[in-house]
C-alpha cells in the first residue's frame, strides 16, 4: 500500500553553478589574425618590415597586425612591400611582387608571438646591422628554431651501456639534400618552363587544357608518386618517358635511371627535390613560362582549407584555386582566379584599368555560354578593376552575371 502523497518528502534542487569558461583551442593571436583579414581575400595591402628575426624570417606590421614571414632575399628592414592576400585560412598566405623579380613569391604568414614583439622592441634600439642573406625556412624549420632549449647541465646522464643514436638512412639522405640546396643558392620557387606551351595562341581549348595539364603533370614534381603508379601497374612506362629524370639520363626504365640517377648532392638536383618537399609541405604548384611564344603566364595552384561551420558529420571536401596572370599588349594585365567546389566553378577576372573591366563585362556572355557549352557553367562570374586602377571606382561594384556568392 502506498504512503499518502502528503507525507512524501521531496528535497529542494540544490543550486546551479554556472559552466566554467571554455579555453580556445588554438594560437588567440593567430585566431584574431586570420579573422582581421577574412574579408581582405583578394585585395592588396601594404606591409611594414618592422625587424628581422634570430631564425632569418621577418616582423611584418600588416592590416595593424605584427606577423612573422619568411620573405625573400634582399628585402630591408624598414621597407615597404606589396602584398596581395590569398588566402586567410587556414594560415593566411600572400604574393609578394618585388620590383626587378619576374615572378610573385607566395609568402606564409603567422601572428607573431610576445617574445618575438619584445625581441623586436630590443632590437628597435640598436643599429641595424647590414642583414646577411638568408634562405627562407620552411614551416616545420621555422616550428623547430623556436624550440626551447635546454642547458647541458639539466640534462639527464645517460646509461654507458646505451646504444648511440644513430641517423636512418632517409635522414641522411634529406639532410644532404637541404646542406646541398642552401649552398647551391636559393631554390626555385616555381617550375620554370623551357618552351612554349602551345606553339600558337589560336589552339583548340581542348588542346591548350590537355597541354597545360602535360606542363604541370610532366615537369617531373611529381615523377616519384608516378613511378609508384607504374609499380602498381596504374601508368604506362610511356607516360614516364616525357619527363625529365627520364629524358635527361637516357634511361629506358625507372630502374635503370635510379642506377645512374644524379647524386643528391648535386645542388641542382637538390634545389628541385627541395621544391618537392616544399610543394607537398604547402599543398601549393606554382609554374611560369610562356604558354605561347612571347607569351609570359605566371600560374599558382592550390588546394583550399575545407569550409567550417557545415553541420552533419562528414566535412565538405575541400576546393581548388587557380590562379593566373597574363600581360596583353592591348588589355594590359589581366588576373583570373578559378576555384572548384565539388561541382561548382567559380571565376573571378581582375583587370588592370576600369575601361578594360567595363569592355570583359560586355563579353562576358560569350564567356558564359561557352561554358555552358562545355557542360561546365560559371556558379558565379565576377569581373572587377585592380585597386587603384584608373576607373576602379566607377565599377568597383559591379559584376557581370554573379549568380551566386563565391
Amino acid at each position: 500500500m502506498l504512503p499518502p502523497a502528503d507525507s512524501l518528502k521531496i528535497n529542494p534542487v540544490g543550486r546551479v553553478d554556472a559552466p566554467a569558461a571554455l579555453q580556445p583551442v588554438g594560437d588567440a593571436r593567430q585566431q584574431a589574425f586570420e579573422r582581421a583579414l577574412a574579408g581582405l581575400v583578394g585585395k592588396s595591402l601594404q606591409g611594414e618590415i618592422l625587424s628581422k628575426l634570430t631564425d632569418g624570417t621577418f616582423l611584418v606590421k600588416v592590416a595593424g597586425t605584427a606577423a612573422r614571414m619568411p620573405l625573400p632575399a634582399g628585402v630591408q628592414v624598414g621597407q615597404q612591400v606589396p602584398l596581395t592576400l590569398v588566402s586567410a585560412g587556414p594560415r593566411p598566405t600572400f604574393q609578394l611582387q618585388l620590383a626587378g623579380d619576374a615572378g610573385a613569391h607566395t609568402v606564409l604568414a603567422d601572428a607573431a608571438t610576445l617574445s618575438e614583439a619584445a625581441a623586436h622592441a630590443e632590437a628597435a634600439g640598436q643599429a641595424d646591422a647590414a642583414p646577411a642573406p638568408q634562405r627562407p625556412l620552411s614551416y616545420a624549420a621555422a616550428l623547430l628554431s623556436r624550440a626551447p632549449l635546454v642547458p647541458a647541465a639539466q640534462l639527464p646522464q645517460l646509461d654507458a651501456k646505451s646504444a648511440p643514436a644513430t641517423l636512418s638512412e632517409t635522414a641522411k639522405l634529406l639532410s644532404s639534400v637541404l646542406g646541398a640546396a642552401q649552398d647551391g643558392g636559393a631554390a626555385p620557387r616555381a617550375l620554370q618552363a623551357s618552351a612554349p606551351v602551345a606553339p600558337t595562341p589560336r589552339v583548340a581549348p581542348e588542346h591548350m587544357a590537355g597541354a597545360l595539364k602535360d606542363a604541370i603533370g610532366k615537369s617531373g614534381l611529381f615523377y616519384e608518386s608516378h613511378v609508384a603508379e607504374w609499380a602498381g601497374g596504374e601508368r604506362a612506362l610511356t607516360d614516364l618517358a616525357d619527363e625529365p629524370q627520364m629524358r635527361a639520363a637516357g634511361a629506358r626504365t625507372p630502374d635503370a635511371l635510379a642506377r645512374q640517377a644524379a647524386p643528391a648532392s648535386d645542388a641542382a638536383t637538390a634545389q628541385f627535390i627541395n621544391m618537392q618537399l616544399l610543394s607537398h609541405e604547402q599543398g601549393r604548384v606554382a609554374w611560369q613560362g610562356e604558354v605561347w611564344p612571347g607569351q609570359q603566364m605566371q600560374w599558382d595552384i592550390h588546394k583550399d582549407a575545407p569550409e567550417r561551420g557545415h553541420g552533419g558529420d562528414e566535412a565538405p571536401a575541400p576546393g581548388w584555386r587557380s590562379g593566373l596572370r597574363l600581360r596583353f599588349a592591348l588589355l594590359g594585365e589581366i588576373g583570373a582566379t578559378l576555384v572548384m567546389r565539388g561541382d561548382q566553378l567559380h571565376i573571378a577576372l581582375e583587370a588592370g584599368s576600369g575601361e578594360v573591366s567595363a569592355l570583359l563585362r560586355r563579353h562576358a556572355g560569350g564567356l558564359n555560354a561557352a561554358l555552358e557549352a562545355a557542360g561546365t557553367p560559371a556558379a558565379s562570374l565576377a569581373i572587377t578593376a585592380a585597386p587603384g586602377a584608373v576607373g576602379a571606382d566607377e565599377h568597383a561594384d559591379e559584376h557581370a552575371d554573379e549568380h551566386a556568392d563565391e
